[in-house]
């Protein structure tokens, strides 16, 4: 190899500056617009060392889960696995994960008390900080959605009384419909007896002629006059004016007066 090519494989001395000055200022460029989304984000973070001690916080966690710490730093150095709400939350072995090199995403997990001595409802995420194959930290990510599950809570319990609505009213109908039903079967047998009936008596009065209003008969022969003006005997007036029959007899009176000391009965 010449000495031309070895002196083209080392870099002058401003050469190596400006390169690390580029480098330098790359790596501020990532450290702001890192820091800018740090501290942008609407959710709470929290990043720990090895060890679980916090290290940073964002604004945000500050100021909604905080719980009276006014600063950063009176929260920093804190053992992450120590902290109360922590603990309360029942996250404490599921954050000892994450330090051990686990992730966990936890949906909806209560928290007891938040700032302000209220209860809280967050989704939890945790993930290691790896360089290398070695971790060295971890991040915590806790998303507050108690007002996501107020509205979720409350829309379920509109749809639980809208559900009892319906099926109330679904089976108010049933039962109208029952009873309607019922009703016309009612109805309907009715009806069929009814027709019944009305049957019955047009076949009765078809069967029956009756005799109705003055009847003009004589007070002596008993014969009865018609609408021409005739006298017929009773017997003949009535056979023409009903379906009656006559059988013929004499009565006793009469037997006695025809037939004078004979009886039919007369002992010896």
């Amino acid at each position: 190899m010449s000495e031309e090519n070895e002196n083209q494989k080392i870099k002058k001395p401003e050469q190596e500056i400006s390169d690390l000055r580029a480098e330098v200022s790359e790596l501020r460029r990532s450290a702001e617009k890192y820091r800018s989304i740090f501290e942008a984000l609407p959710v709470s973070i929290q990043v720990v060392d090895e060890n679980g001690i916090i290290t940073e916080v964002n604004p945000f966690h500050i100021k909604h889960l905080g719980k009276g710490k006014t600063t950063i730093e009176t929260y920093l150095h804190e053992n992450v696995l120590t902290r109360e709400s922590i603990i309360q939350a029942g996250l404490s072995e599921h954050y000892r994960r994450v330090l051990s090199g686990a992730v966990i995403d936890m949906k909806e997990v209560f928290f007891p008390t938040t700032t302000g001595g209220s209860y809280a409802y967050c989704n939890v995420k945790g993930v290691p900080i790896m360089r290398e194959g070695r971790q060295f930290g971890s991040v915590f990510i806790i998303e507050d959605v108690t007002e996501c599950k107020k509205a979720q809570d409350e829309l379920f319990s509109h749809q639980e009384k809208l559900e009892e609505l319906i099926e109330a009213r679904t089976r108010d109908l049933k039962n109208a419909y029952q009873s309607l039903h019922e009703e016309n079967l009612e109805r309907k047998k009715t009806e069929a007896e009814k027709v019944k009936l009305i049957r019955h008596l047009e076949q009765a009065l078809k069967e029956v002629k009756t005799l109705t209003g003055l009847i003009p008969i004589c007070a002596s022969c008993k014969k009865i006059r018609d609408d021409k003006g005739f006298w017929n005997q009773i017997e003949l007036y009535i056979r023409e004016h009903s379906d009656a029959e006559f059988s013929h007899g004499i009565c006793p009176d009469c037997a006695e007066k025809l037939y004078p000391g004979y009886t039919g009965n007369k002992e010896e």
